[in-house]
């Protein structure tokens, strides 16, 4: 399970970067900014999430468990609302880029491995 979860993230980030540079090409650099800091965001997310099920599964580790809640709900939420209420990037840009990471996650899983 680690390694989809590295696989999907890595390759999220290879799209996006890809996407971004397209847009900046084009002359679209705030609109490659905001989705380029929204993919960043859903992909701390995801990660976020995934190791709070880990904590949560082992229950072991209760300190690490309330860091991890802090930095999603507070810190997280909060950076997804300036970004959004800034209004200096596109929201097109910004619902582009949230669900890059779960659109990949189905192409890692769906496409067959190499061996």
């Amino acid at each position: 399970m680690d390694d989809f979860i590295t696989r999907s993230a890595k390759i999220t980030l290879i799209t996006a970067i890809a996407v971004c540079v397209t847009a900046m090409s084009l002359s679209h650099w705030w609109w490659a900014a905001g989705f380029m800091l929204a993919v960043l965001w859903a992909t701390a997310n995801f990660l976020v999430t995934m190791s709070l099920l880990k904590m949560a599964v082992a229950q072991g580790a209760k300190k690490q468990l309330f860091v991890s809640l802090a930095v999603k709900f507070p810190l997280l939420y909060l950076l997804l609302f300036l970004l959004l209420s800034s209004r200096r990037f596109p929201a097109t840009s910004v619902l582009a880029g949230i669900p890059l990471i779960i659109i990949v996650m189905g192409v890692v899983r769906v496409w067959p491995k190499r061996t």
